[in-house]
């Protein structure tokens, strides 16, 4: 499991600079680009070290690189419009709170990383790579979801018109958190795409997308965000509406 041991010593350097950064500046600026940044870094460290690299694993790295830097991109934008993040209130000025949150933080990365730090650090020889596209389409669909999503979410906040008003239109009318969703649906398909290049113990990168579900789900996802709508939005018979005829994640089911 040498490549797990590298993979995590990057994680840890960038993240433990990134709590250092935030915690002496009293910012997280640049806490979720460098969430998303991590994710380009072990890929690119693993795909680069490639002697000769096969279709399915240049698929992958490319779907970890339009993820992480579609993501970095928004997520950069969003806190420098927002000014601040509202999660870290009482965080900044806790050495442990914050530095929990990183170590959180950097857990997850190296969890979800898992499929791809397998298949990106082997030489494989040409296979059956049915497996890789079907896992390539899955992550299409999740990718364009979130995209979508969060263009429509941060047009929306950016709109003055808006402001102080619950977040209604497009794909947000059709499920509350279609951007988790999307999520969700990048990870199963990365984890899907990698399945030609796992073999025996590799098999634990499944947590990575088990990982996702359940934090969005169960954690630190909906159940965060439901809670802070509920204290902004509570009283609004719009809102209430929405949660009661609106699914979470999955039309009709969820």
């Amino acid at each position: 499991m040498r490549d797990i041991a590298e993979a995590a010593i990057i994680i840890v350097v960038m993240n433990g600079l990134g709590f250092l950064w935030a915690f002496t500046r009293k910012t997280e600026s640049l806490t979720d680009l460098i969430y998303s940044l991590s994710f380009l870094v072990v890929a690119a460290w693993g795909y680069f070290r490639l002697t000769e690299v096969d279709w399915g694993q240049g698929m992958v790295f490319g779907m970890v690189t339009l993820w992480a830097g579609r993501l970095g991109i928004y997520l950069f934008r969003r806190i420098h419009a927002m000014g601040k993040d509202d999660r870290f209130d009482e965080m900044r000025e806790s050495l442990t709170s914050l530095g929990g949150f990183w170590f959180f933080q950097a857990l997850t990365i190296l969890i979800v990383s898992l499929p791809f730090i397998f298949y990106l650090n082997r030489g494989l020889p040409p296979e059956n790579l049915t497996l890789t596209y079907v896992g390539t389409g899955i992550w299409l669909v999740g990718f364009v979801l979130e995209t979508v999503a969060d263009f429509q979410k941060f047009s929306f906040k950016q709109n003055p018109a808006n402001k102080g008003k619950f977040m209604r239109g497009g794909l947000w009318d059709v499920v509350q958190h279609p951007n988790y969703l999307g999520e969700m649906l990048v990870w199963i398909g990365v984890f899907i795409a990698c399945l030609p290049g796992i073999r025996g113990p590799e098999w634990i990168g499944i947590l990575s997308p088990l990982w996702v579900i359940v934090i969005l789900i169960f954690v630190s996802g909906i159940p965060m965000l439901q809670e802070s709508w509920s204290e902004k939005y509570g009283d609004d018979p719009e809102f209430q509406k929405h949660q009661k005829n609106t699914s979470k994640l999955i039309p009709y089911i969820y």
